[in-house]
């Protein structure tokens, strides 16, 4: 069995009738289990995000005019987070989360996607539904 692309045209005579076809067929089988086995392995990472008990979320850093950080929005949100933030897919981080400039949380967050250099802190943060510590992992993803 094989996937392939096809694409055909009719040849009409000059009375309009179609007396003949042409048409092109590309073998694509490797380009769609290429396919297969990248979204195969989306979903075992997606799965494994969603089995771990940690808040684990991809923002987007999103830019002025300047090229300067001025917010970053949520890509990527697993199960344990969206208990605590509901449906917050595209959603700014500071509009959800303005303690976040407070507690330096964003300026770590800008420091690590300017630099590449991963963050690693513990943090007391009290604002917004959060009240306790966290140890957070920041690291660019490219």
């Amino acid at each position: 069995m094989r996937w392939v692309n096809h694409a055909f045209e009719s040849l009409p005579d000059q009375a309009g009738k179609v007396v003949r076809i042409r048409g092109v067929i590309q073998d694509i089988t490797d380009y769609k289990q290429a396919q297969l086995t990248v979204k195969q392995k989306q979903q075992l990472l997606e799965a494994t995000m969603d089995s771990s008990p940690d808040m684990i979320q991809v923002f987007e850093a999103l830019r002025n005019e300047s090229g300067e950080i001025v917010d970053f929005i949520w890509i990527v949100n697993n199960h344990a987070s969206q208990k605590i933030y509901g449906d917050v897919i595209g959603k700014s981080l500071l509009q959800l989360n303005p303690g976040v400039k407070q507690e330096g949380i964003f300026d770590a967050f800008r420091q690590v996607v300017e630099t590449g250099i991963p963050d690693v802190s513990e943090r007391h943060y009290v604002h917004e539904q959060f009240k306790g510590w966290f140890s957070a992992i920041g690291s660019e993803v490219e």
